[in-house]
């Protein structure tokens, strides 16, 4: 209602010309009307009464409508819009309640779903972790065993003193197996002692000082002189690995210092393969060295390679160290007149 009397006033207001021919229509009406109150009061007080309550409804009933119907009707809009406004505003306040209920359960989702991989992940780590440590020992114990297997073909310092009576052996494998191994035999009167480096180390290195061994043994059932010993030993090792001179074939060898000495002559022959002697005179503080023909056993060396021969003489105390790595790792002998 309030708003078609607003609506009904703009519409007057707007057709309303404020030229002085319609001011002059609004004074006549007024200035009629003041006539008939006073002609209604000669002729009846009753008259200019009613006529003065229409005067007075043509003049306050607009302006009361100006002042008080727009401000009550401008208060009731403004609540309406402010109804409107706060409604939209609790449901968007509904709406962001939903969506951060929705995000702390996808948080929540997220955090289970993340316990659940690590909880998984530990197990998964734990197991492995018990699974390397069972391969570990498994590892660690067949080298271990192996270590035994490697020191049983090994010749005892008792076996060696059965022999030779003052010597000394130094033997420090860099890891549990070697491919570093000494060498003892004796055939009739005299002794072979061997200081060899197999290609490699750890396993692989054992592996290959295993088949060196055996060569060698089988080597020195065949002759007593180094020389021939280690010209066998390079066919041996050659023909076990099928080494040729095809691309492909093993390079797998060793590096030796052999020793034959006889012990009723006391005269020593020796033969290496990149591995010389040293010898210490007895009295002396020099160190003598004989070298050792430059080519392995086995690899690249040819089938048919002779190692050079070097003969010694025991009438004068000596010590013979075999060198190894470059440095005195294995057997000595001395050797009185």
């Amino acid at each position: 209602m309030i708003e078609i009397i607003v609506i009904v006033l703009k519409a007057y207001f707007k057709q309303y010309d404020p030229t002085r021919k319609k001011q002059k229509r609004l004074w006549i009406t007024l200035a009629g009307l003041g006539v008939l109150a006073c002609l209604g009061l000669l002729i009846h007080p009753m008259i200019s009464i009613v006529i003065f309550i229409i005067f007075l409804l043509l003049i306050v009933v607009p302006v009361a409508g100006l002042v008080f119907i727009v401000p009550v009707y401008m208060t009731i809009r403004h609540a309406r819009s402010f109804a409107i406004t706060n409604q939209s505003l609790e449901e968007q306040l509904i709406q962001v309640r939903e969506l951060s209920a929705k995000a702390i359960e996808q948080e929540q989702e997220k955090k289970k779903i993340l316990e659940t991989q690590n909880e998984r992940l530990e197990q998964m780590v734990t197991e492995r972790t018990a699974e390397l440590a069972q391969k570990n020992l498994e590892i660690k114990d067949s080298i271990n065993y192996a270590q035994r297997i490697q020191n049983a073909i090994l010749t005892t310092r008792s076996e060696i003193n059965a022999t030779l009576k003052e010597c000394f052996i130094l033997f420090k494998p860099k890891d549990v197996v070697s491919g570093d191994f000494y060498f003892f035999a004796k055939k009739e009167n005299t002794a072979i002692i061997a200081a060899a480096d197999c290609t490699g180390h750890g396993v692989p290195g054992a592996l290959m000082s295993m088949i060196a061994t055996e060569k060698l043994i089988a080597a020195t059932m065949d002759s007593t002189h180094p020389s021939v010993i280690l010209n066998t030993l390079n066919k041996g090792i050659k023909t076990s690995l099928k080494q040729s001179d095809q691309e492909g074939s093993t390079r797998d060898g060793m590096d030796i210092a052999l020793t034959a000495i006889n012990l009723e002559t006391k005269r020593i022959s020796y033969a290496g393969a990149n591995r010389p002697v040293w010898i210490i005179r007895n009295g002396s503080k020099e160190v003598e060295e004989i070298k050792a023909t430059k080519k392995a056993i086995g690899g690249f060396t040819a089938e048919d390679q002779q190692f050079e021969a070097h003969e010694l003489d025991l009438k004068r105390e000596i010590r013979i160290t075999y060198l190894q790595m470059g440095m005195p790792i294995s057997s000595g002998q001395t050797e009185k007149n």
